[in-house]
C-alpha cells in the first residue's frame, strides 16, 4: 500500500501531520514503527493525546484503533506514559 487513503485510523488531519515529517505511506509508518513516528510527530505537535498513539498502533495492526482489547490498550498506555515523560 503506498498511500493513506485507505488505512485504518487515518484521516486526512492525520495524514496531513504525518506528510509534515516525511511519513506518506504505510509502508513507512511500518518502516519506522508507531512508536518512532510518534515521538517524530510530537517534536512538531506536542498537544497529540494517547488516541493519536493508539491510531497509529491500529493502522500498524490494520484494525481500528476503538477495537483493541482492555489488555491491548493498557500496553499501549504503558508506551504512551513511557514516551511522553521522556
Amino acid at each position: 500500500m503506498s498511500g493513506f487513503n485507505k488505512i485504518q485510523n487515518v484521516g486526512p488531519v492525520m495524514m496531513d501531520k504525518l506528510k509534515t515529517i516525511g511519513i506518506s505511506s504505510l509502508d513507512e509508518l511500518n518502516r519506522q514503527g508507531y512508536e518512532k513516528v510518534f515521538i517524530q510527530l510530537q517534536t512538531v505537535y506536542p498537544d497529540l493525546c494517547i488516541c493519536s498513539f493508539y491510531a497509529l498502533a491500529g493502522a500498524v495492526a490494520g484494525k481500528r484503533w476503538h477495537s483493541f482489547s482492555p489488555g491491548e490498550r493498557e500496553v499501549l498506555k504503558q508506551q504512551f506514559d513511557r514516551i511522553v515523560k521522556k
